[in-house]
């Protein structure tokens, strides 16, 4: 649901070629649950909605889209032995992540399915970051999602824009 209320608000770029949510090759998996906000549904009013039930009977058909909170509708989806889960995320870095890193990999094991895994992770290598901002060519760069502003301040030395190191409480105009 919250992949298709994102691909929904991403629509309204007109620069992105992006399916539809009412394309009816795209179906939209709802959990089951007492209470849904509004933007969900709104979503279930225009999008073709599947559940655990429905998605079980197609499932060589269908590739879901799914998180580790939805893991629990596998026993209504009752996957078949050999179906595959891929995984696109980093590798867990702390114990809670590594608690539900085994609860998954339990679920994985009970259903006999196979996991495949692919790191991701939301930080750029230093020198592709540095490629990216000399083809941006912006006048001004605030390194926010960084421990050392001033160390990338040093680093961006000699790239078009002014690096400017975000003073807490201190107001900024773009």
């Amino acid at each position: 649901m919250k992949q298709a209320h994102l691909l929904k608000a991403l629509q309204k770029d007109a620069n992105l070629k992006l399916p539809k949510i009412t394309d009816r090759n795209l179906m939209v998996f709802r959990r089951a649950k007492k209470k849904y906000y509004p933007w969900e549904e709104t979503i279930m009013g225009e999008a073709n909605i599947i559940d655990s039930s429905k998605l079980s009977k197609i499932q060589s058909e269908a590739v879901l889209v799914t998180s580790l909170a939805d893991l629990e509708e596998l026993i209504e989806i009752k996957p078949l032995a050999g179906s595959s889960y891929v995984l696109s995320a980093s590798e867990p870095f702390n114990e809670e992540m590594e608690i539900d890193f085994d609860r998954m990999m339990s679920w994985l094991e009970h259903y006999g399915i196979v996991q495949y895994h692919i790191h991701v992770s939301g930080h750029i290598m230093p020198l592709q970051l540095r490629s990216v901002l000399e083809r941006i060519s912006a006048k001004r760069i605030f390194p926010i999602h960084t421990e050392h502003p001033e160390l990338f301040a040093k680093f961006a030395t000699g790239i078009k824009g002014n690096v400017i190191v975000p003073e807490k409480g201190r107001v900024y105009k773009l």
